[in-house]
């Protein structure tokens, strides 16, 4: 890909090959900082991802050690890569080989192959070669060509269809629709209302009662039961709430953290109740904190934020059968950080991981809430590629205060993204800590302590995370001297 040639060089990057004006530092709000080397330079055909970045795209540890089995030049044929597409073949079980490619602009895994992992092996094993540079440049085959070009036709689809202004009903009928909706918002906001009066009243006796109460310590029923009505009632974000609560309680060691959910949920509850009288944004994040969703056409047809998007890190959670994935992202020029989530429920895949440490020039629209602020894909503008930004963060006591100062602004924030500067990870009293001249915090126990220890080697690191108010969660390794961030996935070697 050759630099300038791109509308993400365009964006990226003034006329002089510069960092453009803006994008030398993270926002003040969110205390995140990165700072820029004299120039930053795209290289001519760079190779949109690193090895490790590949990895992190994996959906397990298993099919990293697959991939990297297939990632072998010699067991491939027709291999090769333009500016937006990269592709393969590779032998399978049966008489055809699996025909595998991979759009770099979304980026994108199609393979012919009967997995439902995405992306399955072959698609890592071929990003592998890509990211090794063992690819190279020319022509697409057919099938190649047909699959770009269908993805095209789709995207083109469906801004022809967000463009497209819906033709207005008569007057009568939008009467009807409005009335229909009404009384859809009333009836839910009623069983909300009821919901939440009934939850308040639970959270009364659980106090009245003790947290040690054998009734609350000896199983989750008691949990279930009030979770389960708040779901019937249309509040199902207080519910998942509630029996992480009877999960801390059954621990038997998280009474400290069980009270601050219980204050959380009596902050949501007193909110809503007046929540006429908060402002817009706070109402759309008590909403949020309740279980009021929004779909993806409401936010997409909301006003569009575009920026070069710098992948700081992303994190995998499970809650009963859903999946979730944040991924957080850092605007050059706007300096904002947004979140990006994910849900897949059951055995069904997330989608393929955004790199950390690559950027995308793109579209992002807004969730209405508070900051950090959800936010959706939009259109993008060019292919993934790799960022060329070093970390140099602030302090462990300087991202107190700007904690402090989110949670003021927020007081729902349960995950602050943080990116400190030059921290050793230290062990004292069998606990871990992330220490510098300014402070400790408290490591979290994933990804392993050890395997920060070992990476450091007696050096500073600078790391980009999740702090909780309790504990920091490492999810990528910037080195200090400059290059793309690693990401930090414990499970996965």
């Amino acid at each position: 890909m050759t630099a300038g040639k791109t509308s993400v060089d365009r964006r990226c990057r003034s006329d002089t090959g510069r960092p453009a004006r803006g994008s030398t530092c993270l926002p003040p709000t969110t205390s995140l900082t990165l700072c820029p080397p004299p120039q930053l330079a795209i290289p001519v055909q760079a190779t949109p991802w690193t090895p490790e970045q590949v990895i992190a795209m994996a959906p397990d540890a298993g099919s990293v050690s697959a991939g990297r089995k297939l990632a072998d030049g010699r067991k491939w044929s027709g291999l090769g890569r333009n500016e937006v597409v990269a592709w393969g073949e590779i032998a399978g079980s049966g008489a055809k080989p699996y025909l595998t490619a991979i759009d770099l602009a979304d980026p994108a895994f199609k393979c012919s192959c009967p997995s439902r992992k995405f992306p399955c092996k072959h698609g890592l094993a071929l990003a592998l070669l890509l990211a090794d540079g063992q690819l190279t440049a020319g022509d697409p085959p057919t099938w190649v060509e047909e699959w770009i070009a269908s993805r095209q036709e789709r995207k083109e689809r469906q801004a022809a269809k967000a463009a497209t202004p819906a033709t207005p009903p008569d007057a009568a009928t939008a009467a009807r629709q409005a009335a229909e909706r009404g009384k859809r918002a009333t009836t839910r906001n009623n069983r909300v209302v009821a919901g939440l009066e009934e939850l308040r009243r639970w959270l009364e006796d659980l106090l009245r009662q003790g947290l040690s109460s054998p009734a609350l310590t000896a199983g989750y029923g008691h949990f279930d039961r009030m979770a389960a009505r708040l779901v019937d009632q249309q509040a199902p974000t207080l519910a998942r709430r509630v029996r992480a609560l009877g999960a801390r309680l059954g621990s038997g060691t998280g009474d400290a953290a069980a009270l601050t959910e219980i204050a959380q949920l009596a902050l949501t509850l007193e909110g809503f109740s007046r929540r006429e009288q908060l402002p817009e944004a706070v109402q759309a994040e008590l909403e949020s904190q309740i279980g009021f969703t929004h779909s993806s056409a409401e936010v997409l047809a909301g006003p569009p934020l575009r920026d070069c998007w710098q992948v700081l890190g992303s994190a995998d959670d499970e809650e009963d059968r859903l999946q979730l994935r944040r991924t957080w992202l850092w605007g050059e020029d706007s300096r904002q950080t947004l979140l990006l989530l994910d849900f897949a429920v059951g055995q069904q895949p997330l989608p393929p991981r955004l790199a950390a440490g690559s950027r995308f020039d793109a579209d992002l629209c807004l969730y209405p809430g508070l900051p950090p602020q959800r936010a959706l894909i939009g259109t993008r503008h060019g292919v993934l590629e790799e960022a060329q930004l070093p970390a140099c963060g602030d302090s462990v006591l300087a991202h107190h205060h700007a904690h402090a100062m989110a949670l003021a602004a927020n007081p729902w924030l349960s995950r602050y993204p943080v990116l400190l500067g030059a921290v050793f990870p230290v062990q004292e009293g069998g606990e871990w800590y992330l220490t510098d001249a300014t402070g400790r915090w408290p490591l979290a126990s994933e990804p392993s302590p050890w395997e920060l220890y070992a990476r450091s080697g007696g050096e500073p690191l600078a790391l980009f995370g999740e702090w909780d108010g309790d504990s920091f969660r490492p999810l990528t390794l910037f080195p200090r001297q400059g290059g793309p961030g690693q990401p930090l996935l414990g499970e996965i070697p």
